[in-house]
């Protein structure tokens, strides 16, 4: 005889995303989200870009839920493009079912900069980039008239 008893769905797994604020257009925002980033083994971030998603919401939902995770001042503040949050979350597609949001906006542009800084600038050796750390700054040239001073701006 078939057991009676219903099964149960299993339930998601909560998972932590990396979600950032793509456009504002009128009152829709659209963001993008990825599984929150790895490391790879020269400390840089490594995004599993395959699994991301696109989502388009309005405004005022998202900044609802993301209003309800800030503290003070900052609940405020609305939206911008390139908002960047570490959601917690069984789907990162239902905003309004985040279980946590971490505002990581100002960490996530420091990894961008040096990201950036890392492709535009040759790697110094070694040896190299130690001497510049330890020796100072030059000493900078006297300024004799007001005119010097402006013709180096």
């Amino acid at each position: 005889m078939a057991d009676a008893t219903p099964r149960r769905r299993p339930r998601e797994r909560t998972s932590e995303w990396y979600v950032v604020v793509d456009e504002i257009v009128d009152e829709r925002v659209t963001y993008e989200a990825w599984p929150w980033p790895g490391l790879t083994k020269r400390g840089h971030l490594a995004f599993d870009l395959a699994a991301g998603t696109r989502r388009t919401i309005t405004a005022a939902t998202l900044h609802r839920v993301v209003a309800g995770h800030r503290a003070g001042p900052a609940s405020e503040r609305p939206l911008r493009i390139g908002d960047t949050f570490r959601v917690t979350a069984r789907s990162v597609t239902a905003p309004t079912k985040w279980e946590a949001v971490e505002d990581v906006t100002e960490w996530a542009r420091g990894k961008a900069q040096a990201a950036m800084y890392a492709v535009a600038a040759p790697r110094k050796p070694e040896a190299e980039a130690e001497q510049l750390e330890d020796s100072p700054p030059p000493p900078p040239e006297p300024v004799t008239s007001v005119g010097q001073a402006f013709a180096r701006l």
